[in-house]
């Protein structure tokens, strides 16, 4: 999402981007943060399998482990703020959040599945055997709880997202 001052040259810089990946057949990922909580933001032309789809590209939203995520209240208002909109390019692709997040990391489900209000960091790696990318985005797990419960340990919960290849 953009601010009304930047979304024409948002837009315009994305378009460009699905045109590089359909021209040289590589896929287009975003890494981004500083947001405290995480996500995966999606464009699609929603065409089928993914791998042929030149407009799928990621946005990963991760931020230092170190920052505090905003309040509950925050994550639910911009929960109702998540619509799919619509870019008019070379063909029309939606924008929406992926919905990843269906459980907590106490275990839990969630019902707002898109952002996540939990420190986290994030890692990503080359599968050489799927010609895709991995990636994990970490999420610290609730302190506080009996020790070998879920959230009471130490450590993290991994949500793993497959950016898959673009074939020709």
């Amino acid at each position: 999402m953009a601010s009304k001052a930047h979304k024409q040259e948002r837009n315009k810089l994305i378009v460009r981007l699905q045109n590089f990946a359909n021209d040289r057949k590589i896929r287009v990922t975003f890494i981004s943060g500083d947001v405290h909580c995480a996500g995966i933001g999606r464009f699609t032309a929603k065409i089928s399998p993914p791998e042929k789809d030149p407009q799928l590209m990621y946005q990963v939203i991760s931020s230092a482990i170190v920052n505090e995520p905003p309040p509950d209240g925050v994550i639910r208002l911009l929960h109702f703020q998540d619509k799919v909109h619509i870019l008019d390019g070379r063909v029309k692709t939606y924008e929406d959040m992926y919905p990843m997040f269906t459980v907590d990391v106490n275990g839990q489900s969630l019902q707002q599945d898109k952002l996540l209000p939990r420190r986290n960091y994030s890692h990503g790696y080359f599968n050489h055997h799927t010609g895709g990318m991995e990636v994990t985005i970490f999420a610290e797990n609730v302190r506080g709880g009996p020790e070998h419960t879920p959230g009471g340990d130490k450590g993290t919960k991994g949500y793993v997202i497959h950016v898959p290849r673009l074939e020709a």
